[in-house]
C-alpha cells in the first residue's frame, strides 16, 4: 500500500508539471499546429472522396488527452490527500480510474473511426487499447498511457 501511495505521489507531481505546460499556445486550443482542415497542398487524400483530417483529429485528440489527464489528476491528488490518513479511502478512490479510463477508451475509438489517416487511426486505437488495460493496481501509472501515443503521428512535443 505505502509502495502505491508514493507511485501515486510522484505520477500527480508529474501531472502537475505536464497539464501546467501543455501546448505552446500557437493554436487556439493549445495545439501547434492548425486546427482547420489542411490546405490543398498539405491534404493527402486516401480516395477521391476522402480529405485527410489529420490535423483535426490530432487536435480532437490532444483536447481528449487533456481533458482525461485533468480528470485523472484529480482522482490522483484526492487518492493521495486521502490516503495519507485512511488506506481504506486511498483505495476506494484510486478505484475510480477503472471507469474514467474505460470512458476515454470509448472516445478515443469513437476518434479513431474518424481518422481518415490509417497511422493515426492505428495510434488512437492502440491508446484505447492501453486504456482499457488500466486496473486499480496500475492506476497511478494510468495516465502515463496517453503520453507519446501520438507524438510521432501528430507531432506533439
Amino acid at each position: 500500500m505505502h509502495r502505491r501511495l508514493l507511485a501515486t505521489v510522484a505520477t500527480v507531481a508529474a501531472i502537475a508539471v505536464a497539464v501546467g505546460g501543455c501546448g505552446d499556445g500557437s493554436g487556439a486550443n493549445g495545439s501547434s499546429g492548425p486546427t482547420g482542415p489542411p490546405t490543398a497542398s498539405a491534404a493527402t487524400t486516401a480516395s477521391p472522396r476522402a480529405v485527410d483530417n489529420t490535423n483535426q483529429v490530432c487536435a480532437d485528440a490532444k483536447d481528449l488527452r487533456a481533458e482525461y489527464k485533468e480528470k485523472a489528476a484529480d482522482i490522483l491528488t484526492r487518492a493521495v490527500t486521502a490516503g495519507t490518513t485512511d488506506p481504506l479511502q486511498f483505495d476506494r478512490i484510486i478505484g475510480e480510474m477503472v471507469p474514467l479510463a474505460k470512458d476515454y477508451k470509448a472516445r478515443f475509438e469513437a476518434l479513431a473511426t474518424t481518422a481518415t489517416a490509417q497511422r493515426v487511426r492505428t495510434a488512437l486505437t492502440t491508446m484505447a487499447a492501453k486504456l482499457d488495460g488500466v486496473t486499480a493496481e496500475n492506476a497511478s501509472d494510468a495516465v502515463a498511457v496517453t503520453e507519446g501515443v501520438l507524438t510521432r503521428d501528430c507531432g506533439w512535443g
